[in-house]
């Protein structure tokens, strides 16, 4: 748990990741994610709880944590006048590397983020993309056993977050542990072994991507807007004998609901809403992580 005065920003979250996993914190802005990266790398102390790494208690074997640690931070932090090339020999010598160790470790953390033809210009030339792919070598350029990526795909262009997704595979097919955050349902489904959903502070659900499929029940999310009554959308889903469907939240000017798979049930469900309001707008979202996250929480995903 982690509090700041009487807010509680992580709420007895907890979990595993196994050696060679790729486990996707999946939630929206503010959830808790980059709270739980800053506790999980050491930044800040959690309220009450533990943290172990590979066996390491975070806090009181600091350094030996340090040494199998990787991070990969939302912000970028370079020497702009200094080269990739230059920037990643500083930031491995600060994990230790020396000699032809630590050459050799740039060199291959620059063919994975594939810099090799621009490595000796100075930072401030590069795009924002290879500023991201700069900063993911930076965080992998000690080889290490566990590495922690805070929303590394926020803000760039496709072909990048392709790279830098491809990055995150081969990192763990070397064998790296890697806790991935973002929100992105496509990224966690693309590339996580294992996902847990977090929102408001609080792990909500967690499993492989084929468990989290079966748990949405094969229904599908429908948000339509309208002048929506609770009890008189009970009456309607009673009278059209549509007892498979779930509210899961209504406002004051829309409802959310889950409804079985199919053309018919979703064309009945349409005309027992029609019965009862003007309706504005009717969306229907297959069943998948999005219509899980939307069942557990109430709410989609770009939400804050």
């Amino acid at each position: 748990m982690k509090k700041y005065g009487e807010n509680e920003a992580v709420k007895g979250v907890s979990f595993q990741v196994r050696k060679g996993e790729i486990y996707g914190l999946l939630g929206p802005n503010g959830a808790g994610k980059s709270t739980i990266i800053s506790v999980l790398c050491g930044l800040i102390q959690p309220t009450s709880g533990s943290v172990f790494i590979d066996g390491l208690n975070i806090f009181t074997e600091r350094m030996r944590v340090k040494k199998i640690l990787g991070v990969v931070p939302q912000e970028t932090a370079f020497y702009r006048e200094l080269s990739a090339y230059e920037n990643l020999m500083f930031y491995g010598s600060l994990y230790g590397l020396r000699g032809d160790k630590l050459k050799e470790r740039v060199r291959e953390a620059i063919e994975l983020v594939g810099l090799e033809h621009r490595m000796n210009e100075p930072v401030e030339k590069y795009s924002g993309g290879m500023l991201r792919r700069l900063n993911f070598a930076c965080g992998i350029v000690h080889n290490p056993k566990v590495l922690l990526l805070d929303e590394p795909t926020v803000g760039i262009d496709p072909q990048t977050r392709l790279n830098i997704l491809e990055m995150i595979a081969k990192s763990a097919a070397l064998g790296a542990t890697i806790l991935f955050t973002t929100h992105y349902l496509y990224e966690a489904e693309q590339i996580c072994h294992r996902v847990g959903i977090i929102d408001n502070g609080k792990l909500l659900i967690e499993g492989t991507i084929s468990e989290l499929r079966v748990m949405t029940a094969e229904k599908d999310i429908v948000i339509v807007k309208g002048d929506i009554k609770a009890d008189m959308l009970q009456r309607k889903l009673t009278e059209y004998n549509l007892t498979g469907v779930e509210i899961i939240s209504i406002g004051a000017n829309d409802a959310t609901l889950a409804s079985p798979s199919g053309e018919n049930n979703i064309a009945l469900l349409f005309r027992a809403l029609s019965k009862m309001t003007e309706i504005k707008e009717f969306n229907v979202k297959q069943a998948g992580l999005e219509t899980l996250f939307i069942k557990l929480t109430g709410k989609e995903l770009r939400e804050n």
